[in-house]
């Protein structure tokens, strides 16, 4: 399936149908045990300056996503609704 890109280099979504076409596709691995897994290992949330402190990707992600969410002192959200997309496309 080809990737068109959007003008900022972004590539442009796809369709909700072509989405379940493509996740019909994959195949599902067998359970395998984590053994020596560490989320510390990966680095995959990363700081966002401006945003407060020791905010990153995932907690910036939330707030962008939710309404009227609530932090506390490290930029966790407590409190706030969120929407899945899954729900709102149907």
């Amino acid at each position: 399936m080809p990737v068109q890109l959007a003008p900022a280099g972004i590539p442009a979504p796809i369709t909700a149908a072509l989405a379940r076409t493509a996740l019909a596709d994959l195949t599902v691995a067998e359970p395998r045990p984590m053994t020596g897994y560490s989320r510390d290992k990966i680095p995959h949330w990363a700081s966002q300056s401006g945003q407060g402190n020791s905010c990153d990707t995932r907690e910036v992600a939330l707030v962008r996503d939710g309404q009227d969410v609530q932090r506390d002192d490290r930029c966790r959200a407590t409190s706030g609704p969120w929407d899945h997309p899954a729900e709102i496309d149907r």
